[in-house]
């Protein structure tokens, strides 16, 4: 079976010799292609919409799979039960529709070995979320198909069900919902919070940091892929601000001041890149 650049990507994300669950299967190319080419064990195919559903139960009829691939109706995870799967795959859609999957699927957190993510957008969002979470990001990936970037991560949770941050609150992560904490080391590696006077820390809510935008992964690894992206965005950006050059209207200044602190972040992460010359 052939998958497109970005999917055998993702599927190469899957370790060996589980069962996984594929979280939005369209035409179910990811549970056939792991199973076929055994890096699972079996899988369960599920999505939202009983047309896809339909196409993908046919697709695994075709290679002769049914007895391996089950497919379910399911909103997300709601319809999968804790151990029925080792590995959960989410990818192909955006990053406020994954994060709410993630967040109505808590009862499979702890025990799903592995997620398989691929958001197409809000990255920094569900980078921030993970983090917040107690998702610990174990490898990132990128690449470009079609003209378009992509970017895969592999997380696992930390060890524990319940965390405690320095505010003595359980279960909230680094600042959970609180206004203030002072666990410095976990806030400044994250990039969730930033140091106010007296050592005490305080959550971002606005602005994202360069990790959180680009992933520490892939700047820590100076990924080629990511060094291109960097370069385009920034022309982009450096177009669009030329082109709102001269205009007052309150609207436009806005913009215009976004821009201007996004090609900050854009200059901050590839002088990373310039390091390793």
């Amino acid at each position: 079976m052939h998958l497109s650049k970005r999917l055998e990507r993702v599927a190469s994300f899957v370790r060996e010799g589980g069962v996984v669950a594929d979280i939005g299967t369209d035409h179910g190319y990811i549970p056939i292609y792991l199973v076929k080419e055994k890096r699972a064990v079996s899988a369960i195919a599920m999505d939202v919409r009983t047309g896809p559903l339909s196409r993908a139960k046919e697709h695994i009829a075709e290679y002769g799979l049914t007895d391996r691939i089950s497919v379910r109706l399911s909103d997300g995870l709601e319809k999968l039960r804790p151990n029925e799967a080792d590995t959960v795959v989410i990818a192909g859609m955006g990053g406020e529709l994954m994060i709410r999957i993630l967040k109505q699927g808590r009862h499979m957190w702890e025990s799903v070995k592995q997620w398989v993510l691929s958001p197409q957008s809000e990255l920094a969002q569900v980078r921030r979320f993970l983090a917040q979470e107690g998702f610990l990001t174990e490898k990132e990936d990128m690449l470009e198909e079609d003209g378009k970037f992509y970017v895969i991560l592999s997380v696992g949770r930390e060890a524990g069900e319940e965390r405690e941050n320095e505010t003595g609150v359980a279960g909230e992560g680094p600042c959970g919902q609180q206004d203030t904490c002072r666990k410095q080391d976990t806030c400044e590696k994250q990039g969730i919070c930033e140091k106010q006077d007296a050592g005490i820390y305080i959550k971002k809510t606005e602005e994202y940091s360069i990790e959180e935008l680009y992933g520490a992964y892939l700047l820590r690894e100076r990924h080629p892929v990511l060094y291109d992206f960097l370069v385009k965005e920034q022309a982009v950006k450096q177009q669009i601000l030329q082109g709102l050059s001269g205009q007052t209207g309150e609207g436009a200044v806005r913009r215009r001041q976004t821009l201007e602190r996004e090609l900050l972040k854009n200059e901050e992460a590839l002088r990373i890149f310039e390091k390793s010359v």
